[in-house]
C-alpha cells in the first residue's frame, strides 16, 4: 500500500482545528451538541470552537459568535443550521480560509423543491470559488479513530483496516456499530450524504491509496459521475477488495433514494456492467456486506477453494455442503489415511469423517479431541479453509462448563493448523449466551478468525473472498 500523505483529501482526516456551527448551550436535541460533545469524548487533539451568536461557554469550551471571530487558522467546519442560513456562513468560511465544511443540514436538492436545489448551487459556487470542499449536505461526516474524529462517541478508539463510505448516515453508523461488535476495526467511516461536491468516487480514490485501509465497503444509492466511479473502481481492482451495497434497484427504491439524498439511482444494466468490468463485489444487503467485510478484514487469504467443515452432523452437514457448492466452494473428500486417523478421534458409530466431519454436540466437552480433529483435517493438502461449527448454548448449561476451555483450545489449534479459519456458532439467544458470543467474537477476531451465526453466512462470505483472489 502506498503512502497517502500527498493525496488532496488527506487534510479531511487530519484537521488541526474544527468549528461546530449551530451548537447551542441547550444539551437537548439531536444535533445541538452531538458533534461537539462526541469530539470532546473522543479526545480530539486539535482546537475545538463552538459557534453560537450568543457566545458564552458550551460544553466547557469558549464559544465564538461567528467563524470570523475564531482566533488563528481554521481547517474544518461542521455545520448544523437551517439550509436557508447556510450561504452567508459558507461565504464566511471561505473568507476565513477553511479547507472543508461538513453539512449535517438537509433540505437542499433532496427536498425536491426548486428553492432547495438553488440553495445547493449557491453554496457550491461559493465553495468552489474559494477552493473549499463540501461534504454532504445531509451527512454525518467522518469517523477516523487515528486522528480522534468521530460522529458517534461509542465507537472504538483503536484503528483497523476496514473503510466504509455511505450516502446514508444511518448506514454509516450501523455498519460501524455492527462491525465493531463482530470484531471489525476501522481506518475510516465516511458519511457523505447528498454529495453536492465530494462524492463516492473521490473517497474511493482516496481509500485505494490509503496506507491504513485494506478493505473498502460502500453503500451507494446513485453515482454523481459514472465515469469517475468507473475510473476509481478500476484503480481499486488490483489493490483492494471493494464491497458495494447498491440501493435503489427497484422503482420504489429509486424513488426513495431520490427523496433521501437527491440521487438518481441509474440503470440497473449500467450498474451490472460497472460491477462486471471493475470486479467490485456486489452485496445484496447490509448483512452480507458486514459478513463479507469480516472475512476480508480478518482472515489470511485462503490458498484455494477447498473447505472442511467440522461439527454439526446429520442434516446440518448436508445443508452446509449445499451452501458451499452454491458459493462456488469445494468440499473435497479426505484421504483414507486421514479418515482412519479421525475415526480414532471421532469414535461415535455412524459418524461421517469424509468431509464434512461430523462432531456431535455432546462431544464438545472434550476440547482436546476437537483440536486433534482440526489438526488431522488441516493435514490434507486439498483443504484451504476450515470451518468449525460449535454450539454456544453449552456456555449456559451444566455441560457448558468446559466451553471456555474449548474456545481456548480451538484458538491454539487455529494458530498451528496453517489454514484459514472461520467459526460458526449455534446460539440460544439468552442474555448469557449473547454476552458469551460477544466475548468469543472478540477473542477470535484478534487471531484473524471471523465468527458467524450460520454456515450459509460464512460460506457466502468465503465465496466472495475466493472469487476476488481468483481474479
Amino acid at each position: 500500500m502506498t503512502n497517502n500523505n500527498s493525496h488532496p483529501l488527506e487534510y479531511l482526516f487530519n484537521p488541526h482545528s474544527i468549528a461546530v456551527v449551530g451548537v447551542s448551550s441547550n444539551p437537548n436535541g439531536f444535533s445541538n451538541q452531538m458533534f461537539l460533545q462526541t469530539l470532546i469524548d473522543f479526545r480530539f487533539q486539535g482546537s475545538l470552537y463552538p459557534i453560537n451568536p450568543h457566545a458564552g461557554t458550551i460544553c466547557g469550551l469558549k464559544a465564538y459568535k461567528s467563524i470570523s471571530d475564531v482566533p488563528g487558522p481554521l481547517d474544518y467546519v461542521i455545520m448544523s443550521i437551517p439550509a436557508d442560513r447556510t450561504p452567508p456562513v459558507i461565504a464566511e468560511c471561505a473568507r476565513k480560509g477553511v479547507k472543508a465544511v461538513s453539512l449535517f443540514t438537509a433540505n437542499f436538492a433532496d427536498s425536491g423543491h426548486r428553492e432547495g436545489r438553488e440553495l445547493g448551487e449557491e453554496i457550491l459556487s461559493i465553495a468552489r470559488a474559494a477552493g473549499m470542499r463540501l461534504m454532504g449536505p445531509n451527512c454525518m461526516g467522518i469517523y477516523c479513530p487515528s486522528s480522534r474524529l468521530s460522529f458517534n462517541s461509542i465507537l472504538p478508539r483503536d484503528s483497523g483496516n476496514m473503510a466504509f463510505i455511505s450516502q446514508s448516515g444511518r448506514y454509516a453508523q450501523e455498519f460501524a456499530k455492527w462491525g465493531t461488535r463482530r470484531g471489525l476495526r476501522f481506518s475510516k467511516v465516511i458519511s457523505y450524504g447528498n454529495a453536492i461536491d465530494l462524492n463516492e468516487s473521490d473517497f474511493i480514490d482516496y481509500l485505494v491509496n490509503d496506507s491504513q485501509t485494506g478493505v473498502i465497503g460502500a453503500y451507494i444509492e446513485g453515482a454523481r459521475n459514472g465515469r469517475e466511479l468507473f475510473r476509481a473502481l478500476t484503480a481499486a481492482k488490483k489493490k483492494k477488495p471493494v464491497l458495494i451495497v447498491k440501493g435503489g434497484n427497484t422503482g420504489a427504491g429509486a424513488r426513495t433514494a431520490n427523496s433521501h439524498t437527491g440521487s438518481m439511482a441509474g440503470s440497473i444494466t449500467l450498474w451490472d456492467t460497472l460491477f462486471n468490468q471493475t470486479k467490485a463485489l456486489r452485496m445484496s444487503n447490509f448483512e452480507e456486506a458486514v459478513d463479507t467485510a469480516l472475512a476480508f478484514s480478518l482472515m489470511h487469504p485462503p490458498k484455494g477453494n477447498g473447505v472442511a467443515i467440522v461439527g454439526g452432523g446429520g442434516g446440518v452437514s448436508v445443508l452446509a455442503a449445499d451452501a458451499c457448492a452454491n458459493a462456488g466452494l469445494n468440499i473435497p473428500v479426505l484421504s483414507r489415511k486421514i479418515q482412519q486417523k479421525l475415526r480414532n478421534v471421532v469414535p461415535v458409530a455412524g459418524t461421517s469423517v469424509r468431509n464434512p466431519v461430523d462432531y456431535a454436540p455432546h462431544n464438545m466437552h472434550e476440547p482436546e479431541l476437537f483440536a486433534e480433529t482440526i489438526k488431522q483435517v488441516s493435514s490434507s493438502p486439498d483443504i484451504h479453509t476450515i470451518i468449525p461449527h460449535i454450539a454456544l448454548e453449552f456456555g449456559v448449561s451444566e455441560e457448558g462448563k468446559n466451553l471456555g476451555h474449548l474456545i481456548d483450545t480451538l484458538l491454539t489449534a487455529s494458530k498451528t493448523c496453517g489454514k484459514s479459519m472461520m467459526l460458526v456458532t449455534d446460539i440460544i439467544e439468552t442474555p448469557e449466551a449473547i454476552s458469551e458470543l460477544d466475548t468469543v467474537r472478540q477473542k477470535f477476531a484478534k487471531v484473524g478468525i471471523p465468527v458467524y451465526y450460520t454456515m450459509s453466512q460464512a460460506v457466502r462470505a468465503l465465496g466472495h473472498v475466493i472469487k476476488y483472489y481468483r481474479r
